[in-house]
Order: C-alpha cells, then sequence, then structure tokens
C-alpha cells in the first residue's frame, strides 16, 4: 500500500459562495473565512484530529476539494494508493496545460524562428524552477532533461569515467533502475558493492562508524574510489536514508555521490544547499512528484562532472558538426550533449506551475500530514483481527511497528509494504488481495516494486534471492523452491521484478 501526497481522501471544505479559493501567497489564513468543514465530524475524526494536530492544513483541504473532486466522482468513486507509482495531477494544472496549449505556438527549439524562441524559453525557465525546487546553486549546477529517472540514471551510469580499482556502491534497497547501473560499471571492469539493511530496518541507520569503515575498506588506497548511490528513499520499505550523513561522508573519501530522489521529492523536501557541495547529482521523475507530464525527468548535476562524462554515440540536437561521408563530430556542450533527440519541450511548460503548487504544499504541512496518517494506518492496520480467533489479518513488513511517531515521521516515507494472511496464518497471495482491492475501486500496487534486494530484506527471502541466476524464470524458482513457496505463496513477487 502507498500512502503518498496531498491526492488522499483528506476533508473536504464548502463555502457559503461556492469553491475555494487558493491564496495567492503562502499564507492559508487568506482564505479561511467562511469555511466550515463538511462530512467528517465523526467521533472518529475527531479523536484523530485531537491526537494529530498537525494532520490539519486548511491549504491542503482546499487544494484536495478544488483539485481532485474526480476521486469523489459517485459513478466510479475511487481509493487510489499507488502514489509512489505515479502521482496524480491537480486539475488546475491540467487545465492550465491544455490552455497554453490552445494560446499560444510553439515549435522545435533546435530552430531560431519566434515559435522555437517560446519553446526555448519555456525550456529555460522550467530548468530554472527545477533548480530552485532542490535549492541548487545555478552556478554550479546544470539540468538535463530525461524521459523519466530511468533515464536519468542511465546517463551517469553509461557515462561514468570509470578508472583501474573503482567501484559502484549501492544500498540492497534500490530501485532496478540503479540496480541496472552495474551493468556498465561491470562492463569498464569496476567492482559492484552494496550495502545492506540492518535486520529489524529500524531507522534505517547504517551507523556512521560502520560505514565509514565499509567505504575505506572498499575505497583502499585509492583516491577516487569510483561511484556512490543513494536511495533517497525506498519505494518498497518506504525508508528515509540518512543522506545528510550518507552524502558527506561519501564525497568525503573521495567518491561521486549520486542521489535517487524519485520516491523522496513528491512529499519531502531535498535541498542541495545544505549538503554543502557533496552531492554530484540528482535523479527524479515529474510525475512522480504532481501527476503530469509523464514523459519528463530530470538529472540534476554538476557542470565540472557533466564535463567529464563519456557520450559514446551522438544524434540529433547533441553535435554541432558532424562530417558525412567521414568520421568527424563535433559535440555540444552542456546538457545538450546528454539530450538525445528533441526534448519533450511542450511538457516544459507547465514545469514552473507544477513545481510551485507542490512547494506550496510542502510549506503547508504536506509531510506532517502524509507522516500522522501514515502513522495511524500502520495503527489500525495491526488491530485488525480475523472474526475467529486472535490471529492478525495484516502483516506489516515496513515501517517497523516498533517506531515511535516521531522515530516514523523522521525516518519513514508514506508508504506501507505488508502481507496478508488467512484465519489459519497462510500468507494469501498479493494477486488475489489486488484484484479484491480493485473490485472495491482501490488502487493498490502488488509485488515488490522492481525493488528486489528491498522486497527479500523485509520478507526474510535473502537466502533464496542468493541462490537466484540470470536467466532463471518465476517457474524455475518455484520448481527450486516447492516447499518453500507451498509456505510463502507471496514469492509471485517474482513476476513483477
Amino acid at each position: 500500500m502507498k500512502l503518498c501526497g496531498f491526492n488522499l481522501c483528506f476533508p473536504g471544505f464548502n463555502r457559503a459562495d461556492g469553491a475555494i479559493q487558493l491564496p495567492d501567497d503562502d499564507d492559508p489564513e487568506n482564505f479561511l473565512q467562511g469555511i466550515t468543514p463538511v462530512g467528517n465530524t465523526s467521533p472518529d475524526f475527531l479523536s484523530f484530529i485531537a491526537k494529530n494536530p498537525e494532520y490539519n492544513s486548511p491549504f491542503l483541504d482546499a487544494l484536495r476539494h478544488n483539485d481532485f473532486k474526480r476521486l469523489d466522482d459517485p459513478c466510479s468513486p475511487s481509493c487510489y494508493m499507488d502514489y509512489t507509482g505515479a502521482g496524480l495531477y491537480p486539475e488546475s494544472l491540467a487545465k492550465s496545460f491544455a490552455d497554453q496549449l490552445t494560446k499560444n505556438v510553439y515549435g522545435n527549439p533546435h530552430s531560431e524562428n519566434p515559435s522555437s524562441q517560446l519553446s526555448s524559453r519555456a525550456n529555460e525557465n522550467a530548468k530554472q524552477a527545477v533548480l530552485s525546487f532542490i535549492d541548487a546553486n545555478p552556478n554550479v549546477y546544470d539540468v538535463i532533461w530525461t524521459s523519466n529517472a530511468t533515464g536519468a540514471l542511465k546517463i551517469l551510469a553509461e557515462g561514468y569515467p570509470y578508472q583501474a580499482g573503482q567501484s559502484l556502491v549501492m544500498s540492497v534497497d534500490s530501485h532496478n533502475s540503479v540496480n541496472g547501473m552495474r551493468a556498465f560499471a561491470d562492463r569498464a571492469g569496476a567492482k559492484v558493492e552494496y550495502l545492506e539493511l540492518p535486520d529489524d530496518l529500524r531507522g534505517h541507520r547504517i551507523s556512521s562508524n560502520s560505514l565509514t569503515e565499509r567505504l575505506l575498506d572498499l575505497k583502499g588506497s585509492s583516491a577516487a574510489p569510483g561511484l556512490f548511490v543513494a536511495t533517497a528513499q525506498s519505494n518498497i520499505t518506504g525508508l528515509k536514508a540518512p543522506i545528510h550523513e550518507l552524502i558527506p561522508l561519501a564525497s568525503s573519501l573521495g567518491y561521486t555521490t549520486l542521489l535517487d530522489a524519485a520516491a523522496l521529492l513528491p512529499t519531502s523536501r531535498l535541498s542541495l544547499e545544505k549538503l554543502h557541495g557533496s552531492l554530484d547529482a540528482v535523479a527524479f521523475s515529474i510525475y512522480k512528484m504532481v501527476g503530469l507530464p509523464t514523459g519528463l525527468g530530470a538529472l540534476v548535476i554538476k557542470k565540472d562532472l557533466l564535463e567529464g562524462l563519456h557520450k559514446p554515440w551522438f544524434c540529433g540536437g547533441t553535435v554541432q558538426l558532424v562530417q558525412a561521408p567521414g568520421m568527424a563530430v563535433t559535440m555540444e556542450q552542456g546538457p545538450a550533449r546528454f539530450e538525445d533527440g528533441t526534448i519533450d519541450f511542450l511538457s516544459t511548460l507547465i514545469i514552473p506551475q507544477a513545481f510551485a503548487t507542490l512547494d506550496k504544499a510542502l510549506n503547508n504541512s504536506l509531510g506532517a500530514r502524509v507522516a500522522a496518517l501514515t502513522y495511524w494506518t500502520v495503527d489500525q492496520m495491526t488491530k485488525i483481527k480475523h472474526e475467529v480467533g486472535t490471529s492478525p489479518f495484516i502483516l506489516v513488513r515496513s515501517p517497523n511497528i516498533l517506531l515511535t511517531k516521531a522515530e516514523m515521521a523522521k525516518l519513514h516515507g508514506g508508504l506501507i509494504a505488508f502481507e496478508v494472511m488467512d484465519k489459519t496464518g497462510e500468507y494469501v497471495s498479493c494477486d488475489v488481495i489486488e484484484y479484491a482491492a480493485s473490485m472495491k475501486g482501490i488502487s493498490l500496487r502488488a509485488g515488490c516494486m522492481c525493488n528486489p534486494g528491498g522486497g527479500a530484506s523485509i520478507m526474510k527471502t535473502k537466502e533464496v534471492v542468493a541462490d537466484f541466476q540470470s536467466g532463471e524464470t518465476k517457474k524455475d524458482i518455484q520448481a527450486n523452491y516447492v516447499e518453500w513457496t507451498d509456505i510463502h505463496p507471496t514469492m509471485q513477487l517474482l513476476k513483477y521484478t
């Protein structure tokens, strides 16, 4: 289950004069007059608010009421809980996007005509909005547009200039788009190393001392030991990495540092300025943050690192000069060298407004609301029992149910990984749960979310994964572990990897 974002079923509000208007500034007091709560005055809800006052946010209530009414359609009510898969776009954002498309003429930015210049200006405005949102100095960092976070990670994976004895170091709790970077590292002769999660997942705390020892061991005598990739927030365990410890530490040891922020940015702040220059690059997808556009991601990268990346081929948009016939070629400089072909220039139109909306949500307690809702939901899920006996119905795998409310808010994102058990204590296939939820209009995500290492950690199946061989299929694994899969039918998660 994914609990994420301002798009959840938050309490709606009505005004005597019609629709709620969002304020032009960050002060929600501007529109409190005349607002009355409707439909959410039940004793349970009032008790929840009393215990979680940080959940209150008139701005988010208004945003939910105005921009996500489609979730309340009586003909097709939806309970959307797959925000780490994709965010939901605000209706006002979609309307603004359509308005820009119908009122202006935008052309290919690789030309110099008026419509092309209009697109180029929109592109630059969008890049400035990206840098501003993550507090990145434009004199230090550049923005490369990609199709998604995966494309951003691939640029660094493919272009990183590995040298003899260097390593690619990452967490075992990484998305397959990070895991896949090892193919380029292995091809270049670099070692691939994983940092294990603590067994109890309590706070995802790899101590600074143990991490220093591990990274120093991998570093050896090299002044530039290689590439360190941190997952800011896991897309299956929901754990937040202590990036303000990990990134500066790895950087101080000479590692080039890369952050996969795809799951973090929809509900959390990231300030590159507060990392004091220790982060070399960060990758993310726009649609996970604000719902649209779905074909745009970004790699924010230091200018000096960008200059040293290898580009193994060229295409339209990445070159200044090409000899044909012949072999002479002069590549473009800066981000254009890696923006293959024509960028998705129409999608850049909406980026400034999209990020401004998310920025306001974050300024108005989005993170606190998600944390409160996550903690409450975990507590409620653990109390559900079967009618017969006292057998639990749900086994919460992550977050650790022993975390305090404050710990969960600090160390965990708005995501709950769980399994369902029948009254005999046997696990119910995730396929069954996903189907049953779908019949009730609930959108969950089932499987290991393209994160086999994190999935194996929380399901305690690392010994099974350790025996995997390249080329094996789901059927092969089931044949090899018949007894185990009988006990744990959620082995069907494999088909989603």
